[in-house]
């Protein structure tokens, strides 16, 4: 693919299904829509789970996509990212959120260097990033050394 390493598409194909990948959004209708849409195309190894539910136990190697929509409180999802690692998670925001909304990834001492630029409303768009994001992160734990 271009602009990744060579083996790239390789390291991916033999590891998809060695990382499991979690899709966290409130409750609000439009974000569920959008997580389980997500889910049925990513259905081989991705689960959706709420902010308030987030996995208590991970895997070696595991990826959390978060989607924002307005009014979403995200202190349990800060939380939760103090206790095992923010740099596996990624934040995607619905077209309405607010940026005041990440306070508390801030206030927890996490940098929002994972937060896409790019607001999405449907899931078209938000699945090619996604899915780059989720190939990025397998990349990373399986790449030879």
């Amino acid at each position: 693919m271009k602009g990744r390493p060579d083996d790239w598409t390789r390291v991916i194909a033999a590891h998809a299904h060695d990382t499991k990948a979690f899709i966290a959004s409130s409750q609000q209708p439009h974000c569920l829509k959008l997580a389980a849409d997500e889910v049925k195309h990513i259905n081989r190894w991705m689960k959706q789970v709420s902010f308030d539910d987030l996995p208590a136990k991970l895997p070696d190697s595991w990826f959390l996509a978060a989607i924002v929509c307005p009014e979403d409180d995200l202190s349990p999802l800060a939380s939760w990212m103090t206790k095992h690692g923010a740099d596996r998670v990624r934040f995607y925001l619905h077209r309405s959120a607010n940026a005041e909304q990440l306070a508390p990834i801030i206030a927890a001492g996490h940098d929002l260097r994972h937060v896409r630029p790019e607001r999405y409303t449907a899931y078209g768009a938000m699945h090619k990033r996604l899915g780059l994001d989720l190939s990025d992160q397998i990349y990373e734990d399986f790449r030879p050394t």
